[in-house]
């Protein structure tokens, strides 16, 4: 059963002689609980598409529908972890993953959100600000507040592009921790077919200008991936 649906969503930039289109046709459907990964060339609307799902960007077409009702940010709670993990400089790590309840948004309540600040290692840093942290600590406390928020969807901007490949390949293992934990609807945006085919169960390649889904696959090998990644730049470069 779908859980979130896309259909027909289009969105272009600009108005009037200027109006610049950067996606079309874009239609999708994911269960509840399903990890789709979203990989492209640069300028193929990618980013244009978190936009659209995290509730930022809201002159699209189309239907976006998540639970059967229109997507809508200030009534649900949508995650986003982008590439430099979005957290507040000036307030301490125990501040950040505790932001939501901070807000009066939806939470994990106390004994679950103390077993991921453990189970992540952050316990010892709780005091710290961000700039006090590695990448992978920060990346590590952005995951804590995404999970402690319960999300209706999870957004993974390049959420491990940032780190070192050590770094990146243990966050993405505790990533799929928490989430098999707490599991929730993601979308994961990435350059590295390797990343997608460890972490999602089913792969977007998009392409084009304006960008549009070129192929749909299910349970992508790394290689499948990379062929069709590569195939989506060639044609890029014409």
């Amino acid at each position: 059963m779908s859980y979130l649906s896309l259909a027909n969503v289009a969105l272009s930039y600009g108005s009037g002689a200027s109006l610049t289109p950067a996606l079309v046709d874009i239609n999708l459907e994911l269960g509840q609980g399903d990890i789709c990964a979203l990989l492209g060339p640069s300028g193929v609307g990618k980013s244009t598409l978190v936009g659209i799902l995290s509730g930022s960007l809201r002159h699209y077409s189309g239907s976006v529908l998540l639970g059967g009702r229109p997507l809508d940010s200030r009534s649900m709670q949508i995650a986003l972890v982008p590439q430099h993990y979005g957290l507040l400089g000036w307030k301490t790590i125990e501040e950040n993953i505790h932001l939501p309840q901070m807000l009066g948004r939806r939470s994990l309540g106390r004994t679950d959100l103390d077993l991921i600040v453990e189970s992540l290692g952050l316990g010892p840093l709780m005091g710290r600000y961000p700039h006090e942290l590695s990448g992978g600590q920060r990346q590590r406390v952005a995951l804590a507040r995404a999970f402690g928020m319960q999300p209706d969807l999870l957004l993974l901007d390049e959420a491990f592009s940032a780190l070192d490949i050590v770094t990146a390949s243990r966050s993405r293992e505790l990533f799929l921790e928490l989430w098999r934990r707490y599991p929730c609807t993601t979308m994961l945006i990435t350059h590295n077919p390797a990343e997608a085919a460890a972490l999602a169960s089913e792969a977007l390649i998009l392409a084009g200008s304006p960008g549009r889904i070129k192929q749909r696959l299910q349970a992508p090998s790394e290689a499948v991936l990379r062929q069709y990644l590569n195939e989506a730049y060639a044609d890029a470069m014409d």
